[in-house]
């Protein structure tokens, strides 16, 4: 029975060291930025971050394209994939300004949906027609068009 255990213990053991891992560190030119969002598109993955940080590979990230995203360089972008369609959520903390753009070609071009203040903690798409921007105070946008129009 303890032979059991010890052989149970070393194939543990061996699962964890790193010629094991499934899993291995990427670099992403040398950016300090927080990656928050990484978003795969068939051969293609979008990676997010602070500082307006956003990157393409298409090479399962061995190597990255930065790429720039349509809104001011300290705002908080948000990115949401729908089937072959990006969502953007832009954000400025200070002056309450939010823009939500679209692309249908994986962030080469945006188009500006919406421009407006607005106290913005989160968004989701649940189509390419229905989503919801969610503020403070209880406060729900909802789109039926793809953020042509927006409802409280």
């Amino acid at each position: 029975m303890i032979m059991k255990k010890i052989i149970f213990l070393c194939f543990l053991f061996s699962s964890f060291i790193k010629s094991n891992a499934q899993f291995e560190v990427l670099p992403t030119n040398s950016t300090n930025a927080y990656i928050l969002e990484i978003i795969p598109f068939g051969n293609c993955t979008i990676v997010n971050g602070w500082f307006s940080f956003s990157a393409k590979t298409y090479d399962g990230g061995n190597s990255f394209i930065a790429f720039s995203l349509p809104s001011p360089s300290n705002y908080d972008n948000r990115l949401i994939r729908v089937d072959s369609n990006l969502f953007l959520t832009s954000y400025d903390f200070v002056s309450k300004h939010l823009q939500f753009y679209f692309s249908n070609d994986t962030g080469s071009t945006w188009e500006l949906r919406l421009d407006t203040t607005f106290v913005f903690d989160g968004f989701a798409m649940f189509d390419n027609l229905e989503g919801i921007l969610i503020g403070a105070l209880h406060k729900i946008l909802r789109t039926h068009d793809g953020g042509y129009s927006w409802q409280y």
